[in-house]
Parts: C-alpha cells; structure tokens; sequence
C-alpha cells in the first residue's frame, strides 16, 4: 500500500470514528429526549384523568382556568404577572377591574400558563409564536372591548341555552 493511501486509509478511520462519536452523543441525546418525553407523557395523563397537574414539590396544582378555589398564592402569582406584562409591554388596554371579570381572568391565567410552557420548551421559537397567536390577539380583543373603559361595569347576565327548542326527539 502507497504512502498516499495509507494516508487515505488513516483519515477515513479518523472520519469513521468522529462519526462513531457523533453518533454515541445524538444516542444519549435521543435518550434524554424519550425520558422527557416519557414524563410528559406521565403529566399529561393526570391532567387528562384529574384536571390536575402535579407541582415540582409533589403537591397537585390546579389548571389555571378552572373555577376551582385559588389560593392567595395563586392570585398573587397572576396579579404579578399580568402587572409584569403589562408594565413590560406598556398595555394599557386591560382594564384595572380585570379580577372582577371572570372571562378576563380564565384568559389571562391561560395565558400565563402558555407562557410559561413556551419559556420551559423552547424560549426562542416557542415565545415567539406565543406572543404572534396569543398575546397580541389578546391585546387586539381588549382594543375593541367597550365596557369598563371609564369606571368598572358588572358583566351581563350571560346566555343560557333554551332547552324549550330543542327538536322532538326519539326516545331510546
């Protein structure tokens, strides 16, 4: 064998063995990758069966949109967050009286809690979608919200459906 190709030979070995190395770390990244998956998989499952996600302290947190019993802990997390927000991204669509409006705060709490998950997975990406499918579009429904832009307005009676016009029918 020439000197040339003896040369050849050595740098294809190097060649195979970086790959073999590259290969080696994508393996234990996949790993990682399929734990967390695994994990989420865990989490999402007793969200879907409890309406509840499990606290990094074992503890079991209430979705934020629910109508559950907060805690002061969890108004003040909102509060601070909404105050946050909106000081950050100078908003001053949102009326003061947004806690006394229900709809308002199932939203807001959404949101934070999209926020969040976006921060947690991938903050480049995942913010910015965040903020082009949500927050803006949040803060376009607020532009054209007419009540409480003087004085705080009690909600209206929402709509209940009229069971009286449902069709006849059949019984099993």
């Amino acid at each position: 064998m020439s000197e040339h190709d003896q040369a050849l030979a050595q740098g294809a070995d190097e060649l195979v063995n970086e790959f073999a190395g590259v290969v080696r770390d994508l393996a234990v990244q996949v790993q990682a990758h399929e734990q967390r998956l695994d994990e989420q998989a865990v989490a999402l499952e007793q969200v879907l069966t409890t309406g509840t996600a499990a606290a990094e302290d074992g503890g079991e947190v209430l979705r934020p949109w629910s109508r559950a019993t907060r805690t002061p802990q969890d108004w003040e997390s909102l509060c601070a967050w909404v105050d946050e927000m909106c000081a950050v991204h100078a908003v001053t669509v949102l009326p003061a009286c947004w806690l006394a409006h229900e709809g308002l705060v199932c939203e807001l709490a959404a949101l934070r809690d999209a926020w969040l998950a976006a921060q947690h997975t991938r903050p480049d990406a995942e913010l910015m979608s965040w903020y082009t499918y949500y927050w803006y579009p949040f803060i376009g429904r607020l532009e054209v919200r007419d009540r409480c832009r003087q004085q705080h307005q009690v909600d209206p009676v929402a709509t209940t459906t009229d069971r009286g016009l449902l069709p006849d029918l059949p019984t099993a």
